[in-house]
């Protein structure tokens, strides 16, 4: 019960800071105890360009430098400020964060969610081809894998895009990245042993599709339940990929 109460407490907290946060007075929402990070996270997946321009204009939190739980969370702020800020400049304020913090402390590169996932497989995750190179230049490691043996190339294929905003090229740059920095294109993972391409095709991501296929990817693999790339897009109608595999040489045996 004390534990209910304490959590209960702490959340009430991090709610005030976050109404002052909205009424222009960040600086007293992080002297309640609730980060910058948090902050910046909260008002970007509000909408609240605002605050999150006024947040990201102030300093770094030292927590960042030292701990791998604070990296996963100045990430997804910079990932949630990448999709509703207009300008680069305002953008690149976390990554730069990031960057700064990893530059520092050159082992945290290598740390691990509760998952087992890397910095690299959020990166990877959001198609974000800067910040995917900003990590395999420091040192992250390609072919990590999580708790389920999923790697960054998974992570990539599995984001999940609205059919009418998908692109040919989302995420190809970082995906040949990832593989020319040492990961297995081929390699399963999770509990129905899907390869990279399989997840792609699944969630019709094209652009995953061919940098795997250009990468090495083996078209015809079958996973755990026997079932191929191609039949797996067809069994999720996507077209696309459909079109891409079929024209790469994959064959429908069904």
């Amino acid at each position: 019960m004390a534990e209910l109460l304490d959590r209960w407490r702490s959340l009430l907290d991090a709610e005030q800071a976050f109404e002052l946060t909205a009424a222009g007075s960040a600086a007293s929402a992080i002297g309640r105890g609730v980060t910058i990070v948090e902050l910046i996270e909260h008002a970007a997946l509000c909408g609240r360009a605002d605050s999150l321009t006024q947040l990201l204009e102030l300093p770094p939190d030292d927590r960042a430098v030292t701990e791998p739980r604070a990296l996963f969370d100045l990430i997804a702020a910079y990932e949630a400020g990448r999709r509703l800020l207009d300008t680069d400049a305002l953008r690149g304020h976390t990554r730069d964060r990031l960057v700064a913090s990893l530059e520092q402390s050159p082992g945290l590169v290598g740390c691990r969610a509760y998952d087992g996932k890397t910095l690299l497989h959020v990166a990877a995750g959001a198609h974000d081809d800067q910040l995917v190179h900003d990590l395999l230049r420091l040192g992250a490691d390609a072919a990590a894998a999580d708790n389920l043996g999923r790697t960054a190339l998974l992570s990539a294929a599995n984001l999940v895009i609205k059919p009418g905003q998908r692109t040919p090229t989302d995420g190809y740059d970082a995906v040949t990245a990832v593989i020319e920095a040492g990961a297995d294109p081929n390699r399963p993972g999770g509990e129905g042993r899907q390869t990279p391409l399989h997840v792609a095709a699944r969630r019709g991501n094209v652009g995953i599709a061919a940098a795997l296929l250009d990468g090495g990817a083996a078209i015809d693999s079958p996973d755990a339940y026997g079932v191929t790339p191609l039949r797996r897009a067809i069994n999720c109608r996507q077209r696309e990929v459909v079109a891409l595999l079929s024209a790469r040489g994959a064959v429908d045996d069904r």
